[in-house]
């Protein structure tokens, strides 16, 4: 069997199986080497291609209805599981400035502490 796409013809589940594991295992790895948008595509792209091969091949040779419902009902899952990946990833660090979530400003701040002015008051001698 090619890891490029699922052939022409019916494939049993545990082919399915390892090519949905194959794509995943690929896809970390882009995922590390070039992020995580260029890992998505590409694993949509292997994804849809074998969900056509297994549609298209099963109703050319008759693979039973079970076996085709498995094969197909497997690669969409991993489809939807792959398209929620979009919205998650590593949180980004809020840029100072552009008014994120944050604390919220003080109503009444406390006035500076006159324990420090009075010792900065110290050594200075202003003729009083």
């Amino acid at each position: 069997m090619s890891t490029e796409s699922a052939p022409e013809h019916g494939i049993d589940l545990d082919e399915v199986t390892d090519l949905i594991a194959n794509i995943e295992m690929h896809r970390r790895e882009i995922e590390k080497e070039s992020g995580s948008a260029v890992a998505r595509d590409y694993s949509l792209r292997r994804l849809n291609a074998a969900l056509q091969g297994a549609q298209e091949g099963s109703e050319l040779h008759g693979a039973s209805a079970a076996a085709r419902a498995a094969n197909i009902d497997a690669l969409t899952a991993e489809i939807r599981r792959i398209q929620t990946l979009q919205g998650s990833g590593a949180p980004r660090p809020a840029v100072k400035g552009r008014g994120g979530p944050g604390p919220a400003p003080r109503r009444n701040p406390q006035p500076a502490s006159s324990r420090s002015r009075n010792r900065r008051r110290m050594g200075r001698h202003t003729g009083r």
